[in-house]
């Protein structure tokens, strides 16, 4: 087995030893992407006016 961790559990009378399969992180995944030289436009955004609902 080539696994940093396993999960071992009982199935009848038998002991199960698996491999887990583990998932990249975010930041993993992130790390991998190239970096975007693009200018993004800001957005206007203003707070929203307070209303009276009764």
């Amino acid at each position: 087995m080539a696994a940093d961790e396993v999960v071992i559990y009982r199935e009848n009378h038998r002991l199960v030893i698996e491999p887990i399969d583990r998932q990249p992180s975010l930041a993993e995944v992130l790390s991998t992407f190239e970096t975007l030289d693009e200018d993004f436009l800001m957005a206007d955004d203003p707070p929203t006016e307070p209303e009276d609902l009764l």
